[in-house]
Parts: C-alpha cells; sequence; structure tokens
C-alpha cells in the first residue's frame, strides 16, 4: 500500500511536473511570440521612421535643388536685365548725342537763312476766318522766304494793310 502511495504519489508528482514544464513551455512560447511581435512592430516601425527620414531628406534635397535652379534663373534674370538696361543706356545716350547733332545743324540752317533773309513782306487777306484763341483771323503776314507767317486780327489786318497790302 506504501509503495502504491509512493508511487501513486510519484506519478502525480511527475504530472504536476510535466503540467508544471508544459505550462512553463507554453509560456515561453507565448511570451517568445510576444517578443517576436514586438521585435517585428520595432522593426517595421523604424522601417517607416526610416523611410519617412529618406522620404524628407529627398524631399529636402529636391527643395535645396530647386532653390537653387530658382536662384540660379534670378541671378540669370537679373544679369540679363542689367546687360538690358546697360544696352538700353547706350542707345539713349546715343540717340541723345544723334539730337543734340541733329538741333545743332538745324541751329546752323536757321543761322544761315537769318544772315541771308531778307524781309518781303506782303499782307494777305484770308480765304476763310479762322479762330485765332478766341479772336477771328481775317489774313496774315509773309515775312518772305519761308520763314514764317503771322495770323492777324481784323484791326491788326487793317492796320497792316493800310502800309503794305499788295495791290492787284
Amino acid at each position: 500500500l506504501a509503495d502504491a502511495r509512493a508511487k501513486r504519489e510519484a506519478d502525480e508528482k511527475a504530472k504536476a511536473e510535466a503540467d508544471a514544464a508544459e505550462k512553463a513551455r507554453k509560456e515561453k512560447e507565448v511570451a517568445d511570440a510576444r517578443a517576436k511581435r514586438e521585435a517585428d512592430e520595432k522593426a517595421r516601425l523604424e522601417a517607416l521612421e526610416n523611410d519617412r527620414k529618406a522620404k524628407e531628406a529627398a524631399a529636402a534635397e529636391e527643395a535645396r535643388i530647386l532653390r537653387e535652379k530658382e536662384l540660379a534663373d534670378a541671378r540669370k534674370i537679373r544679369e540679363d536685365l542689367a546687360a538690358q538696361k546697360e544696352q538700353m543706356k547706350i542707345r539713349a545716350e546715343e540717340m541723345e548725342k544723334a539730337r543734340l547733332d541733329e538741333l545743332a545743324k538745324q541751329e546752323e540752317l536757321f543761322k544761315a537763312k537769318r544772315s541771308a533773309f531778307k524781309p518781303v513782306m506782303g499782307v494777305y487777306s484770308g480765304a476763310s476766318v479762322k479762330s485765332i484763341g478766341d479772336k477771328k483771323s481775317y489774313g496774315y503776314i509773309n515775312f518772305g522766304n519761308g520763314i514764317g507767317n503771322q495770323d492777324l486780327t481784323k484791326e491788326e489786318y487793317d492796320a497792316y494793310a493800310e502800309k503794305y497790302l499788295k495791290k492787284p
């Protein structure tokens, strides 16, 4: 009886040890599976973080390259505008010099005409009445040689007509 009891206690003890070992093995499997899941999740998160950092770095590099390109374009535009401005300045100087030369030529021609001018004055009646400001023009004086005419009012015309009117 004692042997049977000792055997039963040994069997129970062995079964309890086997159950404890099985329970420890299952707990170890669960812990290993949990640790594997956590490691996989950590690796996945690290991969996502690395991917995000790589994308940010690529975007930053693209933005830097774009900024450099925009700066180069802006620099080229500024240089082109400066060159155009310089060309326009040179052209304006040339045009001003040509204008001043032309004015000097005209002044010389005018002085030559004036020195050769012999007044030939005549008073002519206008074919039609024109307005001179708020007055009416009744005729004009021809100063001769194409230097110019002066429109006259009725009073001026009458005064000059007595003096210079050409008789037909």
